[in-house]
């Protein structure tokens, strides 16, 4: 039994300085694993907002396309198109 204990009391320090070394080592490279994944969402979350204005700029400028002001304005310059007059008009039924 104290050969036992003699071992156990030997050995228990360098076991136990080794054990906190590596769970030392441990919490350091989580707190840096954990630094990395810090700065990638910031990077992922300004990407984000970068594409969300670009996509409001964009939902703006289809807006602005397709506004019928403007494409009537363009019919009536670039195709000399205008909209139908009265006596262009007919009711359905004389349609051929």
């Amino acid at each position: 039994m104290t050969v036992f204990r003699n071992l156990a009391g030997r050995w228990f320090v360098p076991v136990a300085l080794v054990l906190v070394f590596v769970l030392a080592v441990g919490v350091l490279k989580a707190k840096t694993d954990a630094q990395a994944a810090r700065r990638r969402i910031a990077d992922l979350e300004a990407q984000v907002a970068a594409q969300r204005d670009e996509a409001r700029g964009l939902a703006a400028e289809v807006q602005y396309l397709e506004s019928p002001g403007r494409i009537e304005k363009l019919a009536r310059r670039e195709l000399k198109m205008a909209p139908a007059t009265r006596k262009q008009q007919q009711p359905v039924e004389k349609a051929p």
